[in-house]
């Protein structure tokens, strides 16, 4: 009767594991943290909604064309924000160096200040958008890239 017992939860017990590998979601393993990111196929570059040539305002970021003004945080003797010489939009990959996530974006904005070069990125999956340093960021260009990218 023992037997029996064990043998019929060892029963039960499988076929609970081929039920629920059956009804249960398939999930992919995760790629390599320095893999490219997948997701959204690369959009075409916007034609508004971004800065060059000068520092962010408030009303910018207000307006959703920036992702940060540095011209309020400049503390009396202190210069103002620059804008870096980059071509603004333009794709970009930046790589978080704490988890290794990689997000696909459009450079909307960049910026000198405190000696720090920052960048303002959208990312194209639709999060809200990025205030990095320029050297965790992978610039592309205007032209579209590669899916894989």
């Amino acid at each position: 009767m023992r037997m029996h017992h064990r043998f019929s939860l060892l029963i039960v017990a499988l076929l609970l594991g081929l039920w629920s590998a059956g009804c249960g979601e398939r999930t992919e393993p995760a790629p390599p943290p320095d893999a490219p990111a997948a997701g959204p196929v690369w959009p075409d570059l916007p034609v508004r909604g971004f800065i060059t040539d000068r520092p962010a305002t408030e009303a910018d970021q207000r307006a959703g064309d920036a992702a940060f003004s540095f011209l309020a945080a400049a503390p009396p003797g202190m210069p103002p924000p620059t804008p870096l010489d980059l071509t603004i939009p333009q794709y970009a990959i930046h790589t978080d160096p704490e988890t290794g996530k990689v997000t696909r974006a459009i450079l909307i904005q960049a910026e000198e200040f405190a000696v720090e070069k920052v960048l303002g990125l959208r990312p194209i999956n639709g999060d809200p958008d990025l205030i990095v340093p320029l050297h965790e960021v992978e610039l592309l260009g205007t032209d579209r890239p590669a899916d894989d990218r």
